[in-house]
């Protein structure tokens, strides 16, 4: 299953608490969320995860430009890092989902930095597609983005103009670099976890108080009322119990599934 924010959402989101596995390093990481819009009619972004309020140091803004917004029905990533506004980049994506109602993922992806350059990548992947690389950006000085409590489906000040009225299912994090094959093998089934070692995964199949990690202990504390019931789930979530392949199977060993 997968849980539905709602059109008009003003308030229903999850949030992550601070902690040192949900920074974005001065290296290689990768930032993943499955989503399907169905409206977004409006003016304004809906933030699918943010971990600070937007175009300030240690930001991490994900939002889709709503239909009556310029460059409408479009991703839109904002980062900055640790060194504040020299630092700051934002793009908006090539593709305009509207609301078609595919299951999609959307992953942003880090490589390189340090002591050289690094680029930040925004990919798009409609279940069993092609990714699609919707823009980027590189940087000799990027560093890392230390930021609060995560948020997910608002931005991170609370603003309610600013919520995500969507469908969301698995979202992860984890220190390694997808390459556009890795993307589009989780998008047909694979999980994130057969390319690296995850910070967290949460599954997100309905919605509860609690949304566990199946990964660790950075579990998602629902806020908001008057939640929806659970909407159709993203096929690719389904599968054998074993994590071995398919499937959030992991998910049975934190009592999620």
């Amino acid at each position: 299953m997968a849980i539905d924010l709602t059109d008009g959402n003003t308030s229903r989101h999850y949030t992550i608490v601070d902690h040192a596995d949900l920074d974005f390093p001065d290296g290689d990481w990768s930032f993943g969320i499955w989503t399907r819009v169905d409206d977004n009619t409006g003016s304004q972004h809906q933030y699918i995860a943010s971990n600070n309020n937007y175009q300030v140091t240690n930001s991490f803004n994900l939002t889709l430009r709503e239909a009556s917004l310029s460059s409408p029905n479009a991703w839109f990533l904002q980062v900055q890092d640790s060194n504040g506004s020299p630092n700051q980049h934002e793009f908006v994506g090539t593709s305009t989902p509207g609301a078609d109602s595919v299951n999609r993922l959307v992953v942003v992806v880090r490589t390189g930095g340090g002591s050289g350059a690094c680029t930040i990548t925004l990919w798009i992947c409609d279940e069993f597609g092609s990714a699609s690389n919707e823009g980027s950006f590189t940087d000799n000085t990027f560093n890392d983005i230390a930021g609060g409590t995560f948020y997910i489906g608002q931005r991170a000040d609370g603003d309610d103009d600013r919520s995500y009225e969507e469908h969301l299912g698995g979202v992860f994090k984890g220190n390694f670099a997808l390459a556009q094959a890795d993307i589009e093998a989780i998008a047909a089934g694979q999980m994130p976890w057969a390319f690296g070692t995850l910070d967290f995964y949460l599954p997100f199949f309905a919605p509860d108080a609690t949304v566990f990690d199946v990964i660790g202990s950075h579990d998602a504390t629902q806020v908001g009322s008057s939640w929806a019931a659970a909407s159709a789930h993203f096929p690719v979530q389904s599968g054998p119990a074993d994590g071995s392949g398919r499937g959030v199977g992991r998910g049975v060993m934190r009592g999620v599934g």
